[in-house]
């Protein structure tokens, strides 16, 4: 489970949601949750928070598996950034401008993607025994729901699941959620599962001195 400290941010996701929920049964009106409206804008906060809070992670770190960890994250949350962003949709139709940024949106997008996968990657195949200790950390757990949350949001934008009321809600609400759960995992203390003999900096400590 996760560890106390985590709990106030986990209230803190679900008071954002309350918050949206009531502003959907006393508006009720579509326009906070459609395209570049409230919802969208909160979105974009929210991960322009996590670039921010998982490159300020990695810079404290001691442990390279750390360090691997939170610059994939970090490059996660910035490929998720650009692609909720819609900055071409400011320019005028028929700006040059415009067209080059859609253009430059499909090489872009894609190699921030494969970026974010390497990073990963890299991370999690440096160190077997601690990428299993971290399964079960406070992160992993956090990433666990972040992944599950993202992958509910796009059934409903495909309209696999349907549930009541406005699916288009529900999947920004769920998006929402997930990118919070992102930048809540930047301030968990824990990397690896508390029931490992050492922690991370000190079996590197180790190694280094044999």
């Amino acid at each position: 489970m996760l560890s106390p400290r985590l709990l106030p941010a986990m209230l803190v996701m679900l008071a954002v949601d309350l918050c949206f929920v009531l502003l959907l049964l006393e508006r009720g009106s579509d326009a906070f949750y459609q395209e570049n409206s409230l919802l969208e804008h909160a979105q974009l906060t929210v991960l322009a928070a996590c670039v921010a809070a998982h490159a300020w992670r990695q810079r404290r770190t001691v442990s390279v598996f750390e360090h691997r960890l939170f610059v994939a994250l970090g490059l996660l949350a910035f490929a998720i950034f650009y692609r909720e962003s819609d900055l071409q949709s400011l320019l005028a139709p028929d700006s040059a401008l415009r067209n080059a940024l859609f253009i430059a949106r499909r090489i872009l997008g894609p190699l921030l993607w494969l970026a974010a996968a390497i990073a990963l990657w890299r991370c999690l195949a440096h160190d077997r025994l601690r990428t299993r200790r971290f399964l079960l950390s406070d992160v992993a757990l956090l990433m666990a729901g972040c992944v599950a949350m993202m992958v509910l949001a796009a059934l409903l934008d495909k309209s696999v699941i349907h549930l009541p009321g406005p699916n288009r809600f529900y999947e920004e609400l769920l998006e929402l959620s997930a990118y919070l759960s992102l930048l809540f995992a930047a301030f968990a203390l824990r990397t690896e599962f508390p029931g490992s003999a050492l922690p991370g900096w000190a079996l590197e400590r180790n190694q280094s001195r044999s």
